[in-house]
């Protein structure tokens, strides 16, 4: 496992094949149990929405971008394979969105 580990962190993702990279991903997680727990309703999430030049009107405004403004690889996805990402705080998702000092910014909640 370490070895994989290794291998992932020496990976140019701007060359490598993103197949290559999921099924490292893949053995690494082979037999991997998770477990998880069913929120209820009552949980929050905020999505900003950055370089905006006018102010939102419409809620899909906020949806994941469209696969022609994925370039690069991204958290979790591919170049052309958008993600929605949002945030449990407020903080979290001032704190991912990388805005820069003095930038206009949309926080959603919802």
């Amino acid at each position: 496992m370490n070895k994989l580990i290794k291998q992932l962190n020496r990976i140019d993702c701007d060359r490598v094949d993103f197949n290559y990279i999921k099924d490292m991903i893949a053995k690494l997680t082979n037999g991997l149990t998770m477990v998880l727990q069913n929120q209820g309703g009552a949980d929050s999430m905020y999505r900003i929405r950055r370089f905006a030049s006018t102010k939102i009107s419409n809620v899909s405004e906020v949806f994941a971008p469209p696969s022609s403004a994925v370039i690069n690889f991204q958290r979790c996805n591919g170049p052309g394979e958008p993600k929605f990402y949002a945030a449990s705080t407020r903080m979290a998702a001032i704190k991912e969105s990388r805005a820069e000092v003095g930038e206009v910014v949309y926080l959603g909640h919802g």
